[in-house]
């Protein structure tokens, strides 16, 4: 796998999931999604300082280019934080609240359940195809406009499955999105 896909997919997965949307629980607008990978062999968390130190480096066409990729599914660019977190932000329209679809950062052909536990907690899962990914996990909604997440996941994003425990946060910025685009919906089950 060349590196810039394997960089998109180390970026897609820890994006992947981060916004489920349920009708009751989420504002429209722009919001500013935390996520941090955690792997028990730490290969993940290798890999994600490779990818930060072939960004920083990548010549400046070529980042414009995988801006605009990024950008096409309705995130900016995701930033790595001192803690090793990935920030990113995304736009979410209110047609695609009251539609529940899922804005999903992926290569591939993807598809996400959910399954309300109670008003403000939800299980919720993916599975993609194109690169071969999956996660389970649980998303607790503080109010409409924060949520919390843990969830386990896979990846084929070297050539090998890789196992990681993801923990994202979700927050509400505010309802006008600037010059971030909305996100690509996909199919909810």
């Amino acid at each position: 796998m060349p590196f810039p896909t394997t960089v998109l997919v180390l970026l897609g997965s820890a994006a992947l999931m981060a916004l489920p949307c349920s009708a009751q629980n989420m504002k429209p607008g722009l919001w500013e999604i935390n996520n941090k990978l955690k792997s028990k062999d730490g290969q993940v968390e290798k890999a994600m300082s490779l990818v930060q130190s072939y960004m920083d480096g990548m010549p400046p066409e070529q980042r414009k280019a995988l801006e605009a990729k990024v950008a096409q599914q309705g995130f900016t660019m995701p930033a790595m934080t001192a803690n090793g977190g990935i920030l990113a932000k995304m736009c979410v329209t209110k047609e695609m609240v009251a539609r529940n679809f899922v804005p999903v950062q992926s290569a591939g052909n993807c598809t996400v359940t959910q399954k309300p536990i109670s008003s403000s907690v939800m299980k919720v899962s993916f599975r993609c195809t194109a690169p071969e990914s999956s996660g389970d996990g649980e998303m607790r909604f503080h109010g409409d406009s924060a949520y919390s997440m843990t969830m386990r996941m896979t990846s084929n994003a070297a050539g090998a499955m890789q196992a990681a425990d993801m923990e994202s946060t979700g927050n509400w910025i505010g309802a006008d999105c600037g010059s971030v685009k909305p996100a690509t919906p996909h199919r909810v089950e």
